[in-house]
């Protein structure tokens, strides 16, 4: 038995399930609403990520600033 032909036996068996329990318009939107779930958890993860990768530039100013307001704080 090729990989090919479990796969086509696997998908037949899968298919014959998903159509007992849905109609083929529910299918497609049910696979609609988790591929849109699916694409919002990846695009606000690798949003957090990128941003811990690569966090975006502090200007000098407002660096040199906020240190000028901290040292005079102290006594």
């Amino acid at each position: 038995m090729s990989l090919k032909e479990f796969i086509s036996g696997l998908k037949s068996k899968t298919n014959a399930v998903i159509l007992q329990l849905f109609t083929p318009k529910e299918f497609k939107a049910l696979l609609l609403f988790l591929g849109v779930g699916l694409a919002v958890l990846l695009f606000r993860s690798g949003k957090a990520l990128f941003y811990t990768l690569y966090p975006p530039i502090i200007p000098n100013e407002v660096v040199l600033q906020e240190k000028r307001t901290t040292a005079s704080l102290q006594p």
